[in-house]
């Protein structure tokens, strides 16, 4: 299962943070060959204002990357169910790791600080919420970083109209990097090199200039 998730800092009414997840069923081949596009089913989206009061992006991002687990982990419950019908309720807790999952964020400071190595933060709130994430990700949950452009999320935070549309409807995905978006870092690279190709060079012989009078 992929879930993907995504938050804005202050951008509702009353400048409270939003949140915003997708959750969908994919062949295991995503999560090892990320050259290729590979088809999914969505089974689940939610978008909404994250009750807690937050100081900066990453505790936002941290909140909804928990509650995106949880709606994961429930899914992953729910699929056991169905494929081991003779299994005990009480035991498919047990058996949620027999179900991969990847959680994918477009926020770098969250995925970095969710590695082992990096236990302690300055907000004890944001502290304790990494490490029941880091936690969740021990149930055979990876965590995998996209860029903004790839973001199937970013729609469910921010209003962004069909343009921001356009790439979720582009369905097969892909974990790796994906031909089919220029990366904005690239595109503001390439603008000066085509304005600088497009401005014509005006030679200081062609250039007339004014008299200067003096009083």
């Amino acid at each position: 299962m992929i879930a993907v998730h995504d938050a804005s800092f202050a951008n509702t009414e009353g400048h409270k943070p939003q949140k915003g997840h997708w959750i969908a069923l994919a062949n295991k081949e995503m999560l090892h060959d990320k050259t290729e596009l590979h088809r999914m089913h969505m089974l689940q989206w939610h978008s909404g204002k994250i009750q807690r009061v937050v100081r900066s992006t990453l505790p936002a991002e941290a909140y909804s990357c928990s509650e995106d687990l949880d709606s994961l982990n429930f899914l992953r419950g729910t699929l056991c169910e169905m494929l081991q019908p003779q299994q005990v309720p009480k035991e498919y807790a047990n058996k949620l790791h027999t179900i991969p999952g990847v959680c994918v964020t477009d926020c770098r400071s969250l995925y970095d600080c969710l590695h082992p190595e990096r236990t302690l933060l300055s907000d004890k709130r944001l502290s304790l919420e990494a490490a029941i994430i880091r936690q969740s990700l021990q149930e055979n949950i990876g965590i995998h970083c996209v860029s903004t452009e790839r973001q199937l999320a970013d729609c469910l935070t921010k209003t962004l109209g069909k343009k921001g549309l356009g790439y979720v409807q582009k369905v097969p995905w892909m974990l790796g990097p994906d031909p089919r978006v220029v990366i904005k870092r690239e595109r503001l690279r390439e603008e000066p090199k085509a304005k600088q190709q497009s401005t014509a060079i005006i030679p200081k012989a062609a250039v007339e200039w004014p008299q200067a009078h003096f009083w």
